[in-house]
C-alpha cells in the first residue's frame, strides 16, 4: 500500500483469514468476517432508502457498530459523521454540521448475505470521517479527518511501537474521540486484535490479566488509578507500550513509570492531526519536565 492509494483491506481479510479477531468488544469476539458481514448489511440498508445521502450521522452506542458504519459509509462514498453517543444537555452537536440521515441504535438492520461490489481503492484526499474536538479548550469543532491523515497517523505510529498481528490492544476510550477511534484504523492496517471495554478502576486490572493484553492507551486520570493499585508494576512490566495522552501528566505519573521502568509513551497530538505527532518514552528521560513534547514521529513536520 502506498500514500497514492488507500486500500480497504477487510474484505481481503475476511476472505483470506475470515476467523481472524479483529475486535472483542467487551467479551463478544468478532472476527473480520463477522464485521465484513455487517458491513455490506448496512451498506445494503442505506441504498433502501432510496434517496440522495451525502453525509450519514453515526450514533450507536456499540463501537462494531460505528466502525462497520464508518466503512459502509466508505465504501458507499458517504461522509460519516461520528456523533457522541450520549445526550449533552452542554451543546447540540447537530448543530455544527448539516447531515441527511442518521444511524442509531433505533435503526432495524437486518443481517444479509449479499456482497456489494465496490471499489476498495480510496482517494487518499477524499474525508474518510468527521468527528469533534472535545472542547478542553473552548466549543466543539467538527473535524474532517481525510483518508491520508488517518493512513499516515497509523504508519507513524507503526514507527513508534513496530505493531504485530500477535498485539492485543485495550481500548478504554471512546470511540467518538480520536484517541479511541484511531486505534482501530491501526489495528485494521497492521492486522492486530482491540480489546474494548468501558473503563472501570475496579476491573481495569483483571481485564488486562484475563485477556493478555500488551498495548493499552490511557488518559492521565486513569495513570493515577495504576499507581494506587499495589498490583499494577507486575502486570504492567512486559507490555509493550502504554500510551498516555489527551492531557499533561503530572510528576507522580512521570516518577511511577520511570522508576518503575515500564514501557510508558507521553503522547502529544490533536483531533486535526488524528492522534498523536510526537511523544516519548519516560523511561528514556531522565527528569520530569512539564510540557516536554518529546520527538516528532516519522513524516510531522511543523510549521511555524
Amino acid at each position: 500500500m502506498t500514500e497514492d492509494i488507500i486500500k480497504d483491506l477487510i474484505r481481503d481479510r475476511a476472505k483470506s483469514n475470515p476467523n481472524k479477531i479483529l475486535m472483542n468488544i467487551n467479551g463478544k469476539e468478532i472476527s473480520y468476517l463477522s464485521i465484513e458481514n455487517k458491513i455490506n448489511s448496512i451498506m445494503f440498508y442505506l441504498n433502501k432508502q432510496n434517496r440522495e445521502i451525502n453525509k450519514v450521522s453515526i450514533r450507536y452506542s456499540d463501537d462494531f457498530m460505528v466502525l462497520a458504519s464508518i466503512i459502509a459509509c466508505n465504501r458507499l462514498k458517504i461522509i460519516p459523521v461520528i456523533m457522541p453517543n450520549f445526550n449533552s444537555s452542554i451543546f447540540n452537536y447537530n448543530k455544527l454540521i448539516k447531515y441527511d440521515f442518521e444511524l442509531n441504535n433505533d435503526c432495524i438492520i437486518q443481517d444479509i448475505e449479499e456482497s456489494f461490489d465496490f471499489d476498495d481503492r480510496y482517494n487518499p484526499q477524499d474525508i474518510q470521517c468527521i468527528l469533534f474536538t472535545s472542547g478542553s479548550s473552548g466549543l466543539p469543532k467538527a473535524v474532517r479527518l481525510t483518508f491520508l491523515n488517518i493512513y499516515v497517523s497509523s504508519y507513524s505510529w507503526n514507527g513508534v511501537i513496530g505493531f504485530s498481528p500477535q498485539d492485543r490492544y485495550l481500548n478504554v476510550l471512546p470511540i467518538y474521540h480520536i484517541s479511541g477511534l484511531s486505534i482501530y484504523f491501526r489495528a485494521i492496517y497492521y492486522d492486530f486484535t482491540v480489546f474494548a471495554f468501558k473503563y472501570s478502576k475496579f476491573d481495569f486490572l483483571k481485564i488486562i490479566n484475563s485477556y493478555n493484553i500488551n498495548c493499552i492507551s490511557l488518559i492521565p486520570k486513569m495513570c493515577m488509578d495504576i499507581i494506587n493499585d499495589k498490583d499494577s508494576v507486575s502486570l504492567f512490566k512486559n507490555f509493550k507500550i502504554i500510551i498516555i495522552g489527551g492531557d499533561q501528566i503530572n510528576e507522580n505519573i512521570f516518577n511511577f513509570f520511570n522508576k518503575n521502568r515500564l514501557n510508558g509513551y507521553v503522547s502529544y497530538g490533536m483531533t486535526e492531526t488524528s492522534s498523536g505527532i510526537s511523544g516519548y518514552f519516560v523511561k528514556d528521560q531522565p527528569r520530569y519536565k512539564k510540557g516536554y513534547l518529546g520527538k516528532f514521529h516519522d513524516g510531522v513536520s511543523i510549521a511555524l
